[in-house]
């Protein structure tokens, strides 16, 4: 667990706190940030009316407001890091190593939009030890189709390279609403990370995206 700003295993950590794992998030096919409700106790992520936006409810609170003036009620955090809309969370749901989910209060140490829990989504790091990759695809109603998959290099005993990509698009449910040759929402993120272990560990990552939606 990461929740404390530390790694400490989730019996020491004195938070309300629930993880799902990178096995787990394969093993139930979590795909998207919706998908967590089913796996985290008292989460429900719903899509508001805006499908590309979800809107985040734990403990029976939350905040309908996922513009860049709202204030939202559960904080998002990819690798430490805050997303101020949902939006950014749900594209870069790829490439995980698990999903944290602390329950009450969290301003001490995530500060301000946090006062109902904090999610933390943590994604996976170069392997030093093993050379490999993977790439999925999938297929939906209202012409979803998407894929990703990712590549761990090691180059040398202590520098190894990640590199992760995704493209998921679809069409909403009125037929062409911008451009009917074009899919109504697409997100293409893609990232890439080197783990630097000479003395001390140390990690830079390298992440991207573009986001078209309604």
């Amino acid at each position: 667990m990461t929740a404390t700003r530390r790694e400490t295993s989730i019996m020491e950590t004195p938070i309300a706190i629930s993880a799902v794992t990178q096995e787990q998030l394969t093993q139930y096919g979590i795909s998207n940030i919706k998908d967590l409700s089913y796996s985290l106790p008292g989460l429900s992520i719903q899509n508001s009316t805006d499908t590309s936006a979800p809107i985040i409810t734990l403990r029976g609170v939350r905040s309908n407001n996922v513009t860049e003036v709202g204030d939202p009620a559960v904080g998002i955090h990819v690798d430490g890091l805050y997303v101020a809309r949902p939006q950014g969370a749900a594209a870069l749901m790829f490439d995980l190593e698990r999903a944290e989910l602390s329950r009450g209060p969290q301003g001490t140490l995530y500060g301000r939009n946090s006062i109902v829990g904090s999610l933390n989504i943590i994604t996976a790091k170069p392997n030093l030890e093993k050379q490999g990759g993977s790439i999925t695809v999938n297929a939906g109603r209202f012409n979803e189709q998407g894929i990703q998959g990712h590549y761990n290099l090691p180059l040398t005993d202590d520098i190894a390279i990640r590199f992760a990509f995704s493209d998921q698009s679809k069409d909403s449910y009125l037929n062409g609403y911008y451009d009917g040759s074009q899919p109504d929402w697409r997100f293409l993120p893609q990232s890439i990370q080197d783990q630097f272990t000479p003395i001390t560990d140390q990690s830079q990552k390298l992440q991207g995206l573009i986001m078209h939606g309604i």
